[in-house]
């Protein structure tokens, strides 16, 4: 459930957490509704701005920003094979804007469930730039910056290798790291952990979480999320990690 979209946001969904919408899906080509039911491409027409992401998909590996129904055309002949969801895009909160408006910023928390008790290992920031461009990935040439307990920034964010090395202020909108607090990180935090219980079988979940102005909301988990990036940007994690995995 963590890995396929379309059921991480029915199973979220039903357990009362924020996930961005997701209105219909693609499979080998043909459109479906959330009832299974097969739909014509051209009841589609009507929607506007929102992602068309593989349905399995990780690193942003697939992801187009739909402005309308031309563009869904375009990439028709893209999706004739395999999964993709069509979800509702996310407005982040002002206060996120300021630091990169062209890409929604992401927390991935690291938590933890170790003999039914949830607790966060790691966390940190990934932040779009012009390389990135709509997306945050690490992979995709976006930062990432460690957080402290108090939400505020780290002095660094970093590239992940191959896309440049380190940076004390956004590259592109020029806002000191440092200098930033991340908003309802406690919020974000304390849901995380609450995400994480109905799970119960998975022993870590790397979270990416948004920042609205109706408060977090869960775009992924990830159980195979990368703990190298929580090393290369918040601190050493062996020792803790080894704690957490110890039974």
């Amino acid at each position: 459930m963590l890995r396929d979209k379309l059921l991480f946001f029915e199973y979220m969904k039903s357990h009362g957490f924020a996930v961005p919408e997701v209105f219909a899906y693609i499979r080998d080509g043909k459109a479906f509704n959330l009832d299974f039911d097969e739909i014509e491409f051209a009841s589609l027409k009507n929607e506007k701005d929102y992602f068309l992401k593989d349905q399995g998909g990780e690193c942003a590996s697939y992801v187009k920003h739909i402005k309308d129904y031309s563009e869904l055309v375009k990439v028709q002949g893209n999706v004739q094979t395999g999964a993709y969801i069509l979800q509702r895009k996310v407005l982040q909160s002002n206060e996120m804007n300021v630091l990169n408006p062209n890409a929604i910023n992401t927390l991935r928390i690291v938590t933890v469930n170790k003999n039914g008790q949830c607790y966060v290992l790691s966390s940190l920031l990934r932040v779009g730039t012009s390389e990135s461009g709509n997306v945050d990935n690490w992979a995709a040439g976006g930062i990432a910056i460690g957080i402290q307990d108090n939400g505020h920034l780290k002095k660094y964010g970093f590239y992940k290798p191959g896309h440049g090395l380190k940076e004390s202020v956004h590259p592109n909108t020029g806002v000191k790291f440092t200098d930033f607090r991340v908003p309802q990180f406690k919020e974000a935090c304390e849901i995380a952990c609450k995400a994480h219980k109905i799970f119960f079988n998975v022993r870590a979940i790397g979270w990416d979480i948004a920042i609205t102005e109706d408060g977090p909301i869960f775009i992924e988990g990830n159980d195979n999320f990368e703990i190298s990036l929580q090393q290369a940007c918040d601190r050493p994690l062996k020792k803790e990690w080894l704690e957490a995995i110890d039974d």
